[in-house]
């Protein structure tokens, strides 16, 4: 019987070696106009999460410009909603906007 733990463990090492790693951060006013994300350069995907005062859906947000978000239009989004936006062309096409008054913020964090 062959061994290959030691080889199966050198995998798992070096997966994790070269994971995605954190490296820039924004944080987006969001009121009610329409705002994009400012994109860091060799960014893979980001991981957001949504600030708001109040309780019920205070934004809208999608992730292709074929369609614009609206009042009305997209996904709603909730205080303290944490979700990701994966691949480039998707954290290009990001848009978000108000929907609700409320003191709102986006808060991104960038990995490569």
């Amino acid at each position: 019987m062959i061994d290959n733990s030691k080889s199966y463990l050198r995998a798992i090492l070096s997966g994790n070696l070269n994971s995605p790693k954190a490296f820039a951060y924004e944080a987006i006013i969001v009121d009610g106009t329409v705002k994009s994300l400012t994109i860091p350069s060799g960014s893979l995907y980001a991981r957001m999460i949504f600030q708001s005062s109040i309780a019920t859906p205070a934004a809208r947000y999608l992730q292709n410009k074929s369609v614009a978000v609206s009042t009305t239009v997209g996904l709603p989004l909730l205080d303290m909603t944490v979700f990701e936006v994966i691949d480039f062309a998707n954290l290009n096409g990001f848009q978000i906007t108000q929907i609700s008054a409320a003191t709102s913020v986006l808060h991104v964090e960038y990995f490569r």
